[in-house]
């Protein structure tokens, strides 16, 4: 669950904090309250595109920074082992973005740096973002798989699967480098047999060189 969220020089928002507890939570207010901004913040935070408007005006950056907590997500945590980053042992998930002046962006987890690819993928993970034309999610093969397995619960199946597959993958690309070594060994003892070959046709002496120098 989402348990904090920081937002600083976003949009209009000089400095934004915000914690959450446990339970449904209801953000209301009169329009230009901020309502959208602190939805947008954390959209940002979970790798959604920004240009450089969104830092406010007269800063340098825009940083977002939001804080989940995994509890007994095996799901997340699988993730996290699969692109390579560590698992936090306090469940303690932090998320920064930073996106500058002149439009470049950073992206950590956990203080690892991390492509946009890798925050957006775990993003989609964390939250579900209901918009306009949010439904149409129902088409992707993916993620009715990924209800699907929810509703079963198999999730910690699914994480298990993805764990055996991802090593098999290792595996297979390992079994594949060692057949391609031995084709290459063999390439190069064909060679060089066919040069010991030629030697041994050529009957070459001791001495023929010079004689052949001599002439």
């Amino acid at each position: 669950m989402l348990a904090e969220i920081h937002i600083k020089n976003f949009n209009i928002a000089e400095s934004v904090k915000v914690e959450f507890d446990r339970g449904f939570h209801v953000i209301s207010g009169e329009t230009g309250a901020g309502k959208s901004i602190l939805l947008q913040a954390l959209a940002f935070a979970l790798g959604e595109r920004a240009d450089a408007e969104t830092v406010r005006a007269g800063a340098d950056e825009a940083v977002v920074t939001a804080v989940f907590e995994l509890g007994k997500n095996a799901r997340l945590k699988s993730f996290l082992s699969e692109a390579g980053l560590e698992v936090p042992e306090d469940g303690a998930l932090m998320l920064k973005r930073s996106l500058n002046a002149s439009g470049r962006s950073r992206a950590l987890i956990n203080d690892e740096p991390v492509t946009l690819k890798t925050l957006q993928a775990l993003g989609d993970r964390l939250v579900h973002l209901v918009r306009q034309h949010a439904a149409h999610r129902l088409l992707e093969p993916d993620f009715l798989l990924e209800l699907l397995d929810r509703f079963g619960g198999h999730e910690g199946a699914a994480a298990g699967y993805r764990d055996l597959y991802a090593r098999y993958q290792a595996a297979d690309r390992e079994w594949r480098e060692l057949n391609e070594r031995i084709r290459e060994t063999r390439r190069q003892e064909e060679y060089l047999r066919f040069q010991c070959d030629e030697l041994a046709k050529a009957e070459l002496r001791v001495g023929e060189e010079e004689e052949l120098e001599a002439v």
